[in-house]
């Protein structure tokens, strides 16, 4: 809890993103709850919702161009 709300993820997932190979989309599972944040780095949630680890999640993918 310490490190929450200090923008330490956000860094490291654009990090990421910035580093990975371009022309290929990438994806995640992101908690419902959490797909605003990732719309916000440039993720798009595609599909419906479904369960995973008992979770709601969304996929969203980020078109690495």
């Amino acid at each position: 809890d310490a490190f929450r709300g200090k923008g330490i993820g956000k860094a490291l997932l654009l990090g990421m993103l910035n580093d990975a190979p371009k022309g290929k989309g990438i994806y995640l599972h992101a908690q419902e709850f959490m797909t605003p944040y990732y719309e916000k780095l440039g993720f798009e949630a595609e599909g419906e919702s479904f369960e995973e680890a008992g979770i709601i999640h969304r996929q969203m993918v980020y078109k690495n161009e």
